[in-house]
């Protein structure tokens, strides 16, 4: 099963102890679950948007979801996406998964007006 965004941040706000705690239980039950990187994503964009919650903790949070053994998702990538979030803090989510991205999967280059992925060593930026 698939995890939407809306369990993933009452689990990591606590902003209603009761959905939190069900999804707690749910974790220690070992039931298989899925995390996609567009749920990822979003969690990160609404715990810093709305929820004002600092990056360092939102990095903190994601890498224990990262070692819960029932959850499938692309691990590598996004464990990558929060390294490159907590060297660089200009970046948004997105940036350090595309980053992530090319650095795992292609050749290194993204291509993109924005400066900051010059700022990545092993990244080169280049411009259409």
């Amino acid at each position: 099963m698939v995890l939407d965004t809306s369990v993933l941040i009452r689990y990591l706000t606590n902003d209603n102890p009761v959905k939190a705690k069900k999804f707690a239980n749910f974790i220690k039950s070992g039931q298989r679950f899925i995390i996609t990187d567009v749920t990822f994503a979003e969690t990160y964009w609404i715990l810093i948007k709305l929820y004002n919650h600092p990056k360092d903790q939102i990095i903190t949070s994601f890498k224990s979801l990262l070692s819960v053994a029932s959850l499938s998702c692309n691990r590598r990538r996004i464990t990558e996406t929060l390294e490159l979030l907590s060297k660089h803090p200009m970046l948004s989510f997105v940036d350090a998964y595309t980053a992530a991205y090319t650095m795992i999967h292609n050749d290194r280059i993204v291509l993109s007006y924005d400066k900051d992925y010059s700022k990545i060593p092993g990244i080169k930026r280049k411009e259409p």
